[in-house]
């Protein structure tokens, strides 16, 4: 997953062109990719501390020192 964005500058010129009605979905974009973003920080989070489990359990190790001796 990847991050996301809400363009505002867009959001804020149709807004303008809408006389505000479009502050709806303006508010509606920003919460979705604000909540999308929370997701892949806790989701890379999650992956670093598996990383880290697996690297304190030595098995990464063991693994990158028999790629070093096979080359």
């Amino acid at each position: 997953m990847q991050y996301k964005s809400c363009s505002h500058v867009f959001h804020f010129i149709m807004c303008l062109l809408t006389g505000f009605l479009w502050t709806i979905i303006w508010l509606a974009c920003a919460v979705s990719v604000s909540r999308h973003n929370r997701r892949v920080d806790a989701s890379q989070r999650n992956e670093q501390l598996e990383l880290l489990r697996r690297i304190a359990n030595g098995q990464e190790a063991e693994q990158l020192i028999k790629q070093i001796k096979g080359n």
